[in-house]
């Protein structure tokens, strides 16, 4: 893949509430466990977690 970009695959969101702290701490843990991460603006991230960081197994195919 070209420099800067990544594979699209299965999108989650969550709701932190309106907790300025709450959402530093998301924050905090979504670089610590992400391979991508980027903040386009304040609580709107896009970012790459490996399955195997969560604790759950990718059974995708090879070429999905």
């Amino acid at each position: 893949m070209a420099d800067g970009a990544f594979a699209a695959g299965p999108t989650t969101s969550c709701g932190c509430g309106h907790s300025p702290a709450a959402l530093r701490e998301f924050r905090a843990l979504m670089v610590e466990l992400s391979s991508h991460f980027d903040e386009k603006r304040p609580g709107f991230f896009a970012v790459n977690v490996p399955a195997e960081r969560l604790g759950v197994e990718d059974r995708r195919e090879e070429d999905w």
